[in-house]
């Protein structure tokens, strides 16, 4: 994974599966900011969970933390769109609009996925992003 070559330690991440796109620019991110860095090898290297005093996963810390968070509910954002009484599927798309999850090209590229363009389907004008999709479209 790391090693020292001729007096330099070396950072040669490996992984399980091909990257993204993404993830490649992320990585060679990580690695300029990693250059000069080097491993302190007097201390036992250990994993650390931070919902739990003693730092050891337990399901239940896990539970707790997932019980007690609602993502994209910051500052009870979405708490109004829930009290709606609008079918559930309505609420869920609303949802996923909101939270930029809807399928839209601009998302599919960005998870590598082979598209001609990023153009609106609908008018052909601008990227298709949710805003603009549910928006702003012609």
């Amino acid at each position: 994974m790391e090693e020292w070559i001729d007096d330099s330690w070396i950072w040669n991440l490996n992984w399980r599966r091909n990257r993204w796109t993404k993830e490649e620019i992320h990585e060679r991110e990580l690695i300029h900011r990693l250059e000069g860095k080097i491993p302190i090898n007097d201390n036992i290297d250990r994993w650390i969970w931070k919902e739990d005093e003693d730092g050891q996963f337990t399901d239940k810390s896990a539970y707790l933390l997932l019980s007690n968070h609602n993502e994209g509910d910051i500052n009870g954002v979405f708490k109004p769109l829930w009290k709606l009484k609008i079918a559930p599927n309505a609420q869920h798309l609303r949802w996923r609009v909101f939270l930029d999850r809807f399928p839209t090209k601009v998302n599919l590229i960005n998870k590598d996925i082979q598209l001609s363009n990023a153009r609106c389907i609908l008018c052909n004008e601008k990227d298709e992003i949710a805003k603009h999709l549910f928006l702003n479209c012609k």
